[in-house]
């Protein structure tokens, strides 16, 4: 009982974190850089960096920030953490697991991959916090020159999920049921990003961050 509350603890003073690093996360940016990140490059691996490196920031004298972290006290397991913490004697802390969907469109499938993230880490890493991250590009309408093929990544699915005229409020209830559905319970936060603008569209990303989660 009292290695969970720990763990609880932990998973709620990095969770805290996370979610205020997120919310100001577009102040780490210079002027729609990160508009102009999500539409050309997959949006997962620039957040994630950065995210890292405000972690960095904040705690890096007294933790160990970890990028792709591989536990090398586990020879059957070789799967890689997005971002690790762990403290300087070399314990784990916490997990934070990212994904990132280029639209609004079938998010639903994602539930998934939440679950393959927390089974991948609870194998060997039992007494940590693992909190997932989801990402999902929020737009109303894509620059409509066809030349920004060349430029937007996962153009004609960008396309194809304007036309469809999803409201933000919408998908968010869309998640909820595709995570009730598949019987995961946690602790759900949104985060709306402004992030700017490219060629004079508004682009937003849509954060949903997941703690203590049970399925």
């Amino acid at each position: 009982v009292a290695n969970h509350k720990n763990q609880q603890k932990v998973m709620n003073e990095y969770g805290k974190m996370l979610t205020e690093i997120i919310n100001s996360i577009s102040g780490n940016y210079q002027k729609n850089e990160l508009a102009f990140l999500t539409l050309t490059s997959k949006i997962e691996n620039p957040l994630r960096d950065k995210i890292a490196f405000e972690f960095q920031k904040k705690i890096g004298d007294k933790k160990l920030i970890c990028r792709e972290w591989v536990n090398k006290n586990d020879e059957n397991n070789k799967s890689k953490a997005d971002i690790a913490i762990l403290n300087k004697n070399g314990e784990l802390e916490c997990v934070i697991e990212f994904k990132a969907h280029s639209s609004m469109k079938n998010i639903s499938q994602w539930s998934k991959s939440l679950i393959d993230d927390v089974k991948k880490n609870q194998k060997s890493n039992r007494k940590s916090a693992i909190i997932f991250v989801l990402f999902a590009n929020y737009i109303e309408k894509l620059p409509d020159d066809k030349i920004y093929i060349n430029s937007i990544k996962y153009y004609e699915n960008l396309l194809k999920a304007t036309k469809l005229e999803y409201k933000l409020e919408t998908i968010k209830n869309q998640w909820k049921k595709a995570l009730k559905k598949r019987n995961i319970k946690c602790e759900l936060t949104n985060i709306t990003i402004d992030t700017g603008k490219y060629e004079n569209q508004n682009i937003k990303i849509q954060a949903f961050i997941h703690e203590n989660i049970t399925f």
